[in-house]
């Protein structure tokens, strides 16, 4: 379980569910009820909003040959990119581009992307797609960035 630091109420919990059903099942189950009391003190529950990623198992125990666990790794990185609906395919086509880039700066660790099934409120037009991967440094990867031919995708 990891917290923002910046917001309180952003939470990543690092577990894989099949489907919404069987993370709702595992929620009610007297384990998880122990983990949350125990959590709760740390936790702004009021500022905490609820979402899955769709399809993706982000954070795998183990890994190809020469690549590190994200969880074994110094920083763990999460980048949320907010889209248009409309606009989704583009982005998708733009992020298939970028991945070999995006590879290159984060070896050896391997960064997943996937969107997020509920939409916020009032927003519902609007997709957000989350990238989680561990960093060796924050200062790596910026070096890398200015460096690496990333920022022609940005745009």
């Amino acid at each position: 379980l990891f917290q923002q630091l910046k917001d309180k109420g952003v939470l990543l919990i690092t577990a894989h569910w099949d489907s919404i059903d069987q993370h709702h099942a595992c929620i009610a189950s007297e384990a998880n009820q122990k983990i949350l009391e125990e959590a709760m003190p740390y936790m702004d529950t009021k500022a905490i909003k609820p979402g899955h990623i769709d399809g993706l198992y982000m954070l795998p125990n183990s890994e190809d040959e020469g690549i590190i666990p994200t969880l074994d790794a110094p920083i763990l990185s999460v980048t949320v990119w907010t889209v248009s609906r409309e606009n989704k395919t583009q982005f998708e086509e733009a992020m298939g581009k970028v991945k070999g880039v995006l590879d290159a700066l984060t070896t050896p660790y391997r960064h997943r992307g996937g969107w997020k099934i509920e939409k916020d409120p009032g927003k519902e037009d609007i997709e957000q797609y989350y990238v989680v991967g561990g960093l060796e440094s924050i200062e790596k990867y910026l070096e890398g960035i200015k460096s690496g031919g990333y920022d022609e995708y940005v745009q």
